[in-house]
């Protein structure tokens, strides 16, 4: 009777082996196969006991989280996800590698382990939809922005800080960002938006004060992406939108 488990588990083995071999005096046929564990770069494992564990239902963890987190796969541990998650030989990793070592800020195996797994666990329908959220918030593509289903914005939500807000009349850029919690305070707010460190769905809005409008700020499907910096996303999902905005723009 086999039992196959991370070295981590090699206590319960041994139990498992000695309840067996009280129970049906069969020992030698009651053994334990282990196996090295996968960690991240810092040697911490991935798994649910930790924090860190991807689920195959898309309920639970969704595309767009599993394309980000092997998008995200450190450079040291990139050639070692490939060989063991995907399906490509030796000879395709390799010269995967060769193309990342001499242009790693491209991200050439990090995009291609993370295209392969998402293809495997959620199909082509999933990671088309993950590339497309992908794009829409790190591409600055508004297109795609505008165009994001109600399913695919809920993906984001996972990974993306996100609050829920009505819209109201002469609701302003400094209203939204500090609702969002942006900045610690309106006075570092005013700094950064006056000095053109805010995007109002990839577009720079230096105005504070700024009343965002339904169509240009507020997308049809209902969100506004904020970005403060480089990498500092926000997103809003308005509720309970008042429809005299929507004619008057």
């Amino acid at each position: 009777m086999p039992k196959l488990g991370g070295v981590d588990q090699i206590g319960n083995m041994r139990t498992g082996h000695d309840f067996i071999s009280r129970m049906t005096n069969f020992e030698e046929d009651s053994y334990g196969v282990t196996v090295p564990l996968i960690t991240n770069e810092s040697g911490e494992k991935l798994g649910k006991s930790v924090g860190n564990a991807l689920w195959l239902d898309e309920n639970l963890s969704t595309p767009y989280e599993c394309y980000q987190h092997f998008r995200n796969t450190s450079d040291s541990k990139v050639e070692e996800y490939l060989k063991i998650f995907t399906f490509l030989s030796l000879n395709e990793i390799q010269q995967l590698m060769e193309i990342h070592r001499t242009k790693p800020h491209e991200y050439a195996a990090q995009i291609k382990l993370a295209k392969q797994i998402t293809l495997l666990v959620h199909g082509e329908k999933g990671l088309e939809s993950a590339i497309r959220s992908t794009q829409a918030m790190f591409a600055q593509n508004i297109d795609l922005l505008h165009n994001l289903t109600e399913k695919e914005i809920d993906g984001l939500s996972v990974s993306v800080p996100t609050i829920q807000m009505p819209l109201n009349p002469e609701l302003t850029l400094l209203d939204v960002c500090m609702s969002a919690k942006c900045f610690s305070n309106q006075l570092v707010a005013h700094k950064v938006i006056n000095d053109g460190g805010v995007y109002v769905n990839h577009k720079k809005l230096s105005n504070p004060h700024a009343v965002l409008v339904f169509g240009i700020h507020i997308l049809p499907n209902k969100i506004t992406v904020l970005r403060v910096g480089k990498k500092n996303y926000y997103m809003i999902r308005w509720t309970h939108m008042d429809m005299s905005l929507r004619q008057e723009v």
